[in-house]
């Protein structure tokens, strides 16, 4: 939870299995679904067909390095979000913005 990363379920379960060898991977999904049920994770696509798993669950973006795959995130005030006003209809439930590119080295 204080890794502010986001892991997949399998990278979740990988890491689990270093700490207690008898952990099963039905364990770790079904506990990670509960935390998602709970709203202590989210559950996002932010990668091609994988789910990962995000403890930050306030209103932010996200960053996906293309070299690394590496995600962070982006503060929720650091892009501004215009036009949803002109949206009349839809209820807009949540708005994320993913920003993909390479890091400046």
């Amino acid at each position: 939870m204080d890794a502010h990363k986001h892991l997949s379920a399998d990278a979740v379960f990988k890491r689990a299995k270093r700490i207690c060898h008898s952990v099963s991977r039905a364990t770790v999904y079904n506990t990670l679904n509960l935390l998602v049920k709970k709203n202590v994770l989210k559950a996002q696509v932010l990668l091609e067909e994988t789910i990962v798993f995000d403890a930050n669950t306030q209103p932010h973006h996200h960053f996906i390095d293309e070299e690394t795959g590496e995600i962070t995130d982006i503060p929720w005030e650091d892009l501004i979000i215009r036009g949803q006003e002109n949206l009349k209809r839809v209820v807009i439930r949540d708005v994320q913005v993913i920003v993909r590119g390479k890091r400046k080295r």
